[in-house]
């Protein structure tokens, strides 16, 4: 019980459900009237665009109603903007046929039952940052202050989280497993849409499923270095300085090939650092970070729908699945919106007139949903709010956050700046690229050749691939590591339309020599997704709540989740687990990662009158924190002015208090 449900009431799982089931058929009524689709594909693109619509229409809402009332309203506005597509079209509400891709979601859920399983044995990617914006935007806080600064917007992806955040409200889930839940949720969607994509461009079953099971396990081709002399990668590794988790994993390259890669969180046998990348991980991988899951799901949506757009409806549709983009992964929806622009600009007297429409359906749909990022919160609203008002947005400084690198690099973010000025490191750069980039020129000239025939959604993903991996090269991320979000994302876009555009090629040119180089291609693209899955499958026998949090912090989410009043600050010696527990913002850390003074100083001494003075009506204490507090410290939680709200302890004797010290406000001395 500690770890799925907070509070067990019926009347929230139905009520889970039922809103689940709104956005569901919303969804479907979109794809049926505001997309030209063939039948077999409504069914998942429809709870794609539902699922997609749902998202941002909770962003909006959740501004001004309470979250009790803002997720059930939004799935309510999703099925009624289905409903009014329907009615102002001239075809039958919904159809028999609208359900013929209904067999491929038994795969699919049994797909998200795996994922969340294994999920909930692992506690990797940000697990810190997504359960405590999870918290908060579940009791309310939309769009949501950095979870370590009440006094600050965060400039942060969220519409993934958003999602979770829906499901532990509605539900009454615990913040880790409606996390889990969520990245099942999406990684079923995104793979059934791959699935989809891939039966359309290759019009074959087989086709289909080779896409998808690109789509899933694609990954950088680290592990070739393995094979190399000793001699080649250690001339390398002298020019290499690692970063992050590889900095982590050893203090060189030639160290980590042969170990694990250290991640917090991760499974107990660890992971291999070969079979793992800096640049594209394994969607096996890389699922278990929501934002991954959900930028991929409308990736493969807009492949799916950009071209086919009916009318005003398509174009309501589009700009509310884009906004959600833009709120979950917004590097991509900028891409995208860049290759839509590249591809309708130069192929315009190559499309038909029908392509030109559907060419300026899509941009006005782009339009509309840049609009709505430029408010609706996240990382667009807050960037754009930083360097026109030179405030603080979620982020250390104020100014713009990209400048130009020179020279040109592949950028890892477990190998660090590859300078191609630098011969001896070619080879290296090469191997985290991985094969995909092998795809590069025949997506080019699919997406380019397919103008003619109305392909405008490959066209403008193939233009984004491009534009994505070349930024990537060029400029320079504040959180640099960050800036490999756009070279990802050209490599799945080559690893995917690659296989789709691969397969056509072999079908039509029957040589044995082309079928094997592409069976080759495919065979060792891969290989390190197989090899992630198989060290990550074990984690479904040892269920963990999160990184720092026990089963006695469930004990008192269980009772305490939301209870305090809105405002309220919390105190704890952890600098995050309180936000996650409560539901409730503190002040502990700065958006520079740097601790407040005041927040160490109350830590190290936490008299209630101080804490009372500076802002915290509340403190969540850990056993560790009480053991170290004097006798005499102790003894002032006795004082009148302080009430025990609550006592949780575990099996193995680890306890929680949460005090309420607002009373003791008032009796602070004077400075």
């Amino acid at each position: 019980m500690s770890y799925w449900l907070r509070e067990y009431d019926p009347f929230l799982i139905l009520l889970g459900l039922a809103v689940s089931l709104a956005w569901s058929l919303g969804g479907l009524m979109m794809a049926r009237h505001g997309f030209r689709l063939q039948s077999r594909e409504r069914l998942l693109v429809g709870l794609g665009l539902g699922l997609s619509t749902y998202v941002t229409s909770a962003n909006l809402i959740g501004r001004w109603l309470e979250p009790e009332l803002s997720f059930p309203i939004a799935g309510g506005l999703v099925l009624g903007l289905g409903l009014t597509m329907a009615g102002t079209s001239r075809r039958a509400l919904l159809a028999r046929d609208d359900f013929d891709g209904w067999r491929p979601l038994v795969i699919l859920a049994l797909i998200a039952l795996v994922t969340t399983l294994v999920g909930r044995g692992l506690g990797i990617f940000d697990d810190r940052k997504n359960l405590s914006i999870i918290s908060l935007m579940a009791a309310g806080d939309i769009p949501p202050h950095f979870y370590m600064d009440a006094d600050v917007l965060f400039r942060y992806h969220y519409g993934s989280q958003l999602f979770a955040a829906s499901l532990m409200r509605l539900t009454g889930l615990q913040p880790w497993s409606a996390l889990d839940l969520a990245k099942g949720a999406l990684a079923g969607i995104t793979l059934g849409l791959a699935y989809v994509a891939g039966r359309r461009l290759t019009h074959s079953i087989w086709g289909g499923l080779c896409v998808a099971g690109v789509a899933l396990l694609a990954s950088g081709s680290r592990w070739m270095l393995l094979q190399l002399p000793v001699a080649w990668i250690q001339a390398a590794s002298d020019n290499i300085v690692l970063w992050g988790s590889g900095r982590l994993s050893a203090p060189t390259l030639v160290e980590a090939l042969g170990g694990a890669w250290q991640i917090a969180g991760g499974p107990r046998a660890g992971l291999p650092f070969a079979h793992v990348n800096g640049i594209l991980q394994p969607f096996t991988l890389g699922l278990h970070s929501t934002g991954i899951s959900m930028t991929r799901l409308l990736l493969l949506l807009a492949l799916l729908t950009a071209a086919r757009l009916a009318g005003w409806r398509g174009i309501v549709a589009t700009a509310m699945a884009m906004a959600a983009w833009a709120l979950a992964w917004e590097t991509d929806f900028l891409l995208f919106g860049c290759g839509a622009l590249a591809a309708a600009g130069l192929g315009y007297r190559k499309l038909s007139d029908p392509g030109r429409l559907q060419a300026r359906l899509l941009l006005v749909a782009l339009g509309v949903a840049l609009a709505l990022a430029l408010l609706q919160g996240g990382t667009i609203t807050e960037l754009v709010r930083q360097v026109a008002l030179g405030a603080d947005a979620g982020q250390a400084e104020a100014g713009f956050p990209i400048s130009l690198r020179w020279p040109p690099a592949i950028v890892s973010a477990h190998l660090g700046e590859l300078h191609l000025n630098r011969p001896s490191v070619w080879l290296v750069a090469l191997a985290e690229i991985g094969l995909a980039v092998l795809a590069a020129p025949l997506v080019t000239w699919w997406g380019w050749r397919g103008l003619r025939r109305g392909r405008l959604a490959e066209s403008a993903l193939a233009a984004a691939a491009l534009v994505g991996f070349g930024l990537a090269m060029l400029l320079r991320y504040e959180v640099d590591r960050d800036i490999t979000r756009f070279s990802a994302t050209g490599l799945y876009i080559w690893a995917v339309l690659g296989t789709g555009a691969g397969w056509v090629v072999v079908r039509r040119c029957r040589k044995l020599w082309v079928s094997a180089a592409y069976a080759a291609w495919v065979g060792l693209l891969v290989l390190p997704g197989i090899m992630t899955a198989g060290y990550l499958l074990p984690a479904i026998q040892r269920p963990v709540l999160s990184e720092d949090i026990e089963g006695v912090d469930a004990r008192m989410s269980a009772v305490f989740w939301d209870r305090l009043e809105p405002k309220a600050r919390v105190l704890g010696s952890h600098p995050w687990r309180q936000v996650v527990v409560l539901g409730r913002p503190t002040k502990s850390v700065g958006t520079d990662f740097k601790d407040f003074p005041s927040w160490r100083a109350a830590v190290s001494d936490p008299v209630p009158t101080e804490v009372a003075r500076l802002g915290y009506g509340y403190v969540y204490m850990d056993q560790e924190w009480w053991d170290n507090l004097s006798p005499e410290r102790q003894a002032e939680y006795a004082d009148p002015c302080v009430a025990l709200l609550a006592l949780e302890s575990d099996l193995s004797g680890r306890r929680r208090w949460l005090w309420d010290v607002r009373a003791c406000a008032g009796t602070a001395v004077p400075e």
